[in-house]
This record gives C-alpha cells, sequence and structure tokens, in this order.
C-alpha cells in the first residue's frame, strides 16, 4: 500500500499483531508517501537471499539497499552494499557506502568490480 503515515500507521499496528505476518512501513525515499508491505513472516529479503545462496553455493552474497525495507537484507549479505541516497538508518547495516542511486551508483559498482576482486572489497 501507498499513501500517507496517518493512514497506513493503524493498519500496520493491527497487522503487527497477527502472528504470521510481517509488516514493514517506510517513507518514499523520492516522495512524502510511505509504502506498507506486508508478507509472510517466513518470506523475508534476508530469507531470499540465504535460500538463492545455498542453491547457487555462492561464496559471496552482495546485497544493495536504500530504505528500511533492506535492512534484514543487509545484515545477513557478507557485504551490505547501500546507496549515498539511502534513508540514514540503513547506513549502520551498510559495509560500503557507494554513490547515489539517480547518478547510476550500483552500476558504477558493479562496473569497478570483478566477480573475482568483489570478495575483496
Amino acid at each position: 500500500m501507498v499513501d500517507s503515515y496517518q493512514r497506513l500507521k493503524p493498519i500496520y499496528e493491527q497487522i503487527k499483531t497477527l502472528p504470521h505476518a510481517k509488516p514493514t512501513l517506510y517513507r518514499d525515499n523520492y516522495s512524502d508517501l510511505y509504502f506498507l508491505e506486508v508478507f509472510s513472516s517466513d518470506a523475508t529479503k534476508a530469507n531470499g537471499v540465504l535460500k538463492i545462496k545455498k542453491m547457487l553455493h555462492a561464496d559471496t552474497v552482495v546485497a544493495f539497499g536504500d530504505n528500511l525495507n533492506d535492512i534484514d537484507m543487509l545484515r545477513i549479505a557478507d557485504i551490505g552494499v547501500a546507496v549515498g541516497d539511502c534513508v540514514e538508518e540503513v547506513r549502520q547495516y551498510a559495509d560500503i557506502i557507494i554513490g547515489n542511486s539517480y547518478e547510476n551508483g550500483v552500476a558504477e559498482f558493479l562496473l569497478s568490480h570483478s566477480k573475482n576482486s568483489i570478495s575483496g572489497v
């Protein structure tokens, strides 16, 4: 859902009481609107990353994030990367801060690191 904080906050609070639901309420980086995401407590970005890492037998996972819904994913990644225009809370969970998203920060990071050298960042 996308709406104002005042309209989404009561819904968020009610969903938090459900046993197997995980809501996330956060402000959009690029407007004054808020997002309310609701999913199974087992279906998180972090769990998705761990499952893909296991399936691919990957040695290193690099995750990119910019908002509160990315924090768990950045925490479990081997290398957590936040874009420069991320919300302030995300910075503390990142190993690396790169350029802004609107300045192609992720693309520039990927271009400047080969798959062999990224683990040594």
